[in-house]
């Protein structure tokens, strides 16, 4: 009997099987392996076929996006990532990508609400080294201990502040939600997050100063002042707009001309600039018909001051489609930029034009505006929302002095009694502290007597 080596040898010394052919079939069975662990075992390469624009694609485990024009480029470039990662069958990395595709494709989600999901579980599971033994076995064999160490650990290697809390409990929520709708779970996520009991002592407390987070009314009319005297630029006037309304960025940069009442008294809001990475790292802008929250879909009402300079501005570009155009459409990071620039140029502590919109939150609430129609105004769902991350003290220093010295000189009751002419000062001579409380209590009453 010979042995199956000295048959191989004696083939290959003979010309009979061709070794580059044979590595070649081999390597094609590799890569249709691991086409199978991202499609699943009933994959045949026959399903792989180019979308409406010509190029073939498909999402990562990890959220990444992959388009490619050729079929040899497309599949290299999902073997590649599954001959770094061991993906688990019902894991993490597994259910985050079909929730994903779930959001994507039931509830609408953007490209760049995409883009961030994936940028968090990438930076909180995928480059975590305390997420290692939650990514080794399926998401049903996690228990509740090991994923609370994971995420006060990971609290602390990042230390998180209170946004980076929720971004961290909302991609967990996300995908035990979900993994517990398809049946690859019993932990009920939501009753087990009510009761971690997360202390504001473990998070950062990264607050920034107030001349940070708002503008003061001298800061604004500064601002205002200045773009008046500059040469007219329609990104200044977005800025205006930006303190008259509270408006986000992206939500100045997708407005249009039919979105102003005739009479210019309101604005409603009803879409938005959305930011995007595709595959190849390209950011992409676009305008999409929706607002960022369900509570974005609102009707501002403007004030005088607002209504004035858009009846102008109307008046110059009413013919262009969008409000803010140069030529072509102005980005919402435009804006930003700019406000920064005009801040640098006044010697302000420079903000963003995310800061305007605090600005005009903190002046509705400082105006004790009803919640209904501060809400309506802004774009929030409850007034929490408002009065902890945008409400912020806007007086200057002189007046906070004021206050605080009214509120903290004592006042003897005997000068109050002297002050009113109650009591002459020497009667006061005789009369203990106490006893002057009582004679400015009960003297009102025997005079209404």
């Amino acid at each position: 009997m010979h042995s199956e080596k000295t048959l191989l040898d004696f083939a290959v010394d003979n010309g009979m099987m061709d070794l580059a052919k044979i590595a070649s079939e081999y390597e094609r069975m590799q890569k249709f392996n691991y086409l199978k662990k991202h499609y699943g075992e009933e994959f045949t390469i026959d399903q792989l076929k180019p979308g409406n624009d010509h190029r073939y694609f498909t999402r990562l485990p990890n959220g990444k996006q992959i388009r490619k024009t050729n079929i040899d480029d497309f599949i290299d470039a999902v073997v590649a990532y599954y001959k770094d990662k061991v993906i688990v069958e019902d894991g993490i990395q597994q259910v985050f990508r079909e929730w994903i595709e779930f959001k994507e494709k039931y509830d609408k989600i953007s490209p760049g609400t995409i883009n961030r999901y994936t940028s968090d579980f990438e930076r909180f599971f995928i480059n975590n080294t305390y997420s290692e033994d939650l990514m080794k076995v399926p998401l049903c064999n996690i228990p509740e201990d090991t994923l609370e160490y994971f995420i006060r650990d990971t609290i602390n290697l990042y230390n998180l502040d209170t946004k980076g809390w929720l971004k961290l409990k909302a991609l967990i929520k996300g995908i035990w939600l979900y993994g517990l709708k398809i049946k690859k779970t019993d932990l009920y996520i939501t009753k087990f997050l009510d009761t971690l009991m997360i202390s504001n002592k473990a998070l950062a407390q990264n607050e920034e100063q107030n001349e940070r987070q708002v503008f003061s009314d001298d800061e604004v009319l500064s601002i205002f002042s200045f773009i008046d005297s500059q040469p007219f630029s329609m990104v200044s006037q977005g800025i205006k707009l930006a303190f008259f309304t509270g408006m986000r960025a992206g939500e100045i940069a997708a407005l249009r001309w039919r979105d102003i009442a005739d009479d210019f008294s309101s604005i409603r809001v009803q879409s938005e600039e959305i930011t995007y990475k595709d595959s190849e790292g390209k950011r992409h802008f676009e305008v999409v018909a929706h607002a960022k929250t369900k509570a974005g879909l609102r009707t501002i009402f403007l004030p005088q001051d607002a209504i004035t300079f858009l009846k102008e501005l109307y008046a110059s570009s009413g013919e262009n489609e969008f409000v803010f155009v140069n030529a072509k459409r102005i980005q919402g990071r435009v804006f930003s930029d700019k406000l920064s620039k005009i801040c640098h140029q006044l010697g302000i502590t420079p903000r963003r034009l995310h800061k305007a919109r605090k600005t005009v939150c903190s002046k509705l609430c400082d105006a004790q505006v009803d919640d209904r129609l501060l809400l309506t105004q802004v774009g929030h769902t409850d007034r929490k929302t408002t009065e902890l991350f945008y409400h912020r003290d806007r007086r200057p220093e002189s007046e906070k002095l004021d206050i605080i010295n009214e509120a903290l000189t004592y006042h003897s009751s005997r000068d109050d009694l002297q002050d009113k002419k109650i009591v002459p000062q020497e009667t006061l001579k005789h009369y203990s502290v106490a006893k002057c409380r009582k004679i400015h209590h009960i003297l009102p009453k025997m005079s209404q007597g």
